[in-house]
């Protein structure tokens, strides 16, 4: 059951990466690949600019589905559901992580 929440998680933010760059619309596609990504919202937790005292909510509700999707994750991994959609899941973000990682530096 994890795993199927998992995969719709990941791969909806893929599919919206995707999306944001073949439709070459870079206001989805940095706020979702590069500003959206765990480790810029982690870099900007904390002081005077961060993302809790800014006024777009975008970014506090980013930080929240991060932290659902990966409690997720891990629950499918804890219970260890053998099949295609938990590993289809970690692969999807594995990738989402490469290429934030990629943008970010």
């Amino acid at each position: 059951m994890y795993s199927i929440f998992a995969f719709l998680f990941t791969a909806g933010e893929m599919g919206t990466v995707i999306a944001g760059f073949a439709m070459q619309n870079a206001v989805v596609f940095y706020n979702m690949l590069v500003y959206g990504s765990p480790f810029y919202l982690l870099q900007h937790a904390v002081g005077s600019g961060s993302i809790i005292n800014e006024k777009n909510p975008l970014y506090v509700a980013l930080l929240v589905f991060h932290i659902i999707k990966y409690f997720i994750i891990f629950q499918a991994q804890r219970v260890e559901e053998p099949n295609i959609m938990r590993r289809f899941a970690v692969l999807f973000e594995a990738i989402y992580i490469a290429l934030s990682t990629y943008y970010l530096l």
